[in-house]
């Protein structure tokens, strides 16, 4: 592990590496910094930041992700849902386990379908259109901007249209539901902040709420919206180029005896708008991030750029301004890209989006690639994508 102080832990070796990142510096930065200043360190070790957070293990590797995901997946931290309750309300997908979270997430798997998620791809190309003549536009005036703004407002837009069909038209205009997310997105915590005030801050709960508020008055009105329509026609609706929301409903209503159809269920509707607001806020940092570090690894590796060009070209021709109609005519063309999807998926090892926290149990060790073995019980395992 790390330099170890018998008073302070590791918080002012923490505090000295970090130190030399930006203020609003990402916190799964700290293990790579870590890992650069002490390079024989490996990618499993442990971190004690005892009084401000809790005792850590940090995985960062394949084999050790592996064992604590998939091989025998460890109970997700308190914390998590502590952290995610101000959107989620701790009724989500992501901090849900076993049979609750196997109900919910069946119900659910019909949007997660990538034959289903093809044919939503006219409002995602639509939405791409806008993205890149707000790009266009500002490299027109040579203005130093920032990228991730624009990514944001992008997934942002595409989640709308796939999980609600609905324009939020955050690239062009502000919108209620994207300004309580971001809103609330800027007061999260996991209940680890050095500053007292930031931590126990009176005015979080209160921003909170209203917020919250702000969310679920717009998405209410969606859902109604949706579930009056799907009355009228009986629970029988289309499925081509609706979203997800539609999808959810329908299975909802195929559940339920026609007298039930006129009322919905409290808790389902709480669960699907708190549902929706997780993806919303999923999105917000993970596939945005990606979108941003793509753009970066492919501005420094000009022959990678190339090759990706190379493959476009022949795919969609040489005039850029026709793939959005071909790609929505047929969206299978993108199956056509292996070279491009090399790199999305490069990138995403190289710059991982996304990490966990999880519980320590008795008797379960993490073992790294040199046999080494790391006891988790009474530890916060963090594992780092």
């Amino acid at each position: 592990m790390p330099p170890w102080n018998p008073i302070f832990g590791h918080l002012y070796f923490c505090y000295k590496v970090t130190s030399r990142l930006s203020r609003d510096a990402h916190p799964n930065y700290l293990p790579d910094t870590i890992r650069r200043e002490l390079p024989e360190l490996g990618p499993i070790f442990y971190l004690d930041t005892w009084p401000i957070g809790p005792q850590m293990l940090v995985v960062a590797s394949t084999r050790g992700l592996y064992q604590i995901t998939q091989e025998d997946s460890l109970p997700k931290h308190p914390r998590l849902k502590h952290f995610l309750n101000p959107i989620a309300g701790g009724l989500d997908l992501v901090t849900m386990e076993g049979a609750l979270w196997k109900k919910w997430r069946g119900i659910f798997n019909p949007g997660f379908s990538s034959t289903y998620l093809m044919s939503l791809a006219g409002g995602i190309v639509e939405e791409t259109e806008n993205f890149c003549k707000n790009l266009q536009s500002l490299a027109q005036d040579h203005a130093l901007f920032h990228m991730k703004d624009l990514a944001d407002n992008l997934t942002m837009d595409v989640i709308g249209r796939i999980v609600m069909n609905v324009h939020l038209s955050s690239q062009t205009r502000n919108n209620p539901l994207v300004n309580g997310l971001r809103s609330q997105v800027k007061w999260l915590t996991f209940g680890a902040d050095i500053n007292p005030f930031a931590r126990y801050n009176p005015v979080r709960p209160i921003v909170n709420w209203y917020n919250s508020r702000r969310m679920n008055i717009y998405i209410n009105r969606v859902i109604d919206s949706r579930f009056s329509e799907l009355n009228v026609r009986d629970g029988n609706i289309e499925r081509a180029n609706k979203s997800i929301i539609d999808l959810v409903l329908t299975s909802y209503l195929s559940d339920r005896s026609p007298n039930s159809f006129a009322n919905m269920d409290p808790t389902f509707k709480t669960f699907t708008m708190n549902q929706i607001k997780l993806f919303l806020f999923s999105g917000h940092d993970t596939t945005s991030s990606t979108v941003c570090y793509i753009f970066y690894a492919l501005t420094t590796k000009p022959d990678i750029l190339k090759r990706v060009r190379n493959e476009h070209n022949s795919v969609f021709g040489l005039n850029p301004q026709e793939a959005p109609e071909l790609i929505t005519a047929d969206p299978y063309l993108l199956n056509q890209l292996p070279y491009t999807l090399a790199v999305i998926k490069e990138v995403l090892r190289l710059y991982p989006a996304v990490s966990g926290t999880r519980i320590g149990e008795l008797g379960f060790d993490v073992i790294d690639d040199a046999g080494r073995h790391f006891p988790t019980r009474d530890f916060l395992v963090w594992d780092i994508g």
